[in-house]
């Protein structure tokens, strides 16, 4: 039987034996499967890719200063759903009906009518 010898990180190699401990075997057994599944498979028992290197810039943090705004009457939508939600509170104690659009002889609150 022949020996195989391999330099390897000192981290590395204590976390791959509490994985191949864990898992029921240890690291020699590992690398034999290893071995084993190469030849198998006549390559490596898994794909070999280059790592992309992502080129486009990022962001900075602040970049976008001076560049947003936020329109005078950004909260107008919560007002009237805060209307909207005042009347069908309202309307969950009485017998009114609400409909979504106006008609004649009703008020209306928040773009929604009341016909009393």
């Amino acid at each position: 039987m022949a020996t195989i010898q391999v330099r390897i990180d000192d981290n590395i190699k204590m976390a791959a034996d509490s994985l191949f401990t864990t898992l029921g075997f240890d690291t020699s057994t590992a690398v034999r499967m290893f071995i084993s599944a190469a030849l198998e498979n006549h390559g490596l028992p898994f794909e070999v890719r280059k790592k992309m290197v992502d080129t486009k810039p990022h962001p900075v943090f602040g970049s976008g200063k001076g560049k947003m705004w936020i329109a005078d009457d950004f909260d107008a939508p919560l007002d009237e759903l805060k209307e909207y939600m005042e009347v069908v509170n309202a309307n969950t104690y009485t017998n009114r009906r609400i409909t979504p659009s106006l008609l004649p002889g009703s008020k209306s609150i928040g773009g929604i009518s009341i016909i009393e």
